[in-house]
Formats: structure tokens, C-alpha cells, sequence
């Protein structure tokens, strides 16, 4: 199985995993298992919202840099070369 057939079959299947009950799920999960050849762990991987592709919110996360303003970073790049700073 190519990666298209794979995203492709991912791609069904995971609509049906979001749309089914419990033990529904279980079935779909065992039938990829088999087709793709994964462990459990994996197909469920795979059959989450965010399995395939970028993450939704591409935005750098965490605390803000401190040092946001142009001038302030160049000023300090300057001094970092000067004294052979990585």
C-alpha cells in the first residue's frame, strides 16, 4: 500500500472513528491495525484530529522573547560578534 492509498484509507476511516460508538471504534481500530500493519497505539495515532499534517495553530508557543524590539536585537547580535558569542 502507497502513501496516497494509506492517506486516503486514514482519511475514511477517521471520520467514521469520530462519527461511531465505542465498540465501533474498536473495530476500525483492529481493521487498520490489520491493513497497515500498526499496533494499536499507532492506528489511534492515527485516527486523532491531529494526526496528519502541521498543527493547527503554527504560532511559536510559550513565553514571549524579551528582546522583540529591532534595534535592542541588533544591537545585541553586534555584541555577541564581537565577543565570538555562538
Amino acid at each position: 500500500m502507497n502513501t496516497i492509498e494509506r492517506h486516503c484509507l486514514i482519511g475514511v476511516l477517521k471520520e467514521r472513528h469520530r462519527k461511531s460508538r465505542k465498540k465501533k471504534k474498536g473495530e476500525i481500530i483492529s481493521k487498520l491495525c490489520e491493513q497497515l500493519g500498526v499496533g494499536r497505539k499507532q492506528a489511534i495515532r492515527l485516527l486523532s484530529s491531529h494526526s496528519i499534517g502541521r498543527p493547527a495553530n503554527p504560532e511559536r508557543r510559550g513565553r514571549p522573547s524579551k528582546y522583540q524590539e529591532k534595534e535592542f536585537r541588533e544591537s545585541l547580535r553586534l555584541r555577541w560578534r564581537t565577543v565570538r558569542y555562538p
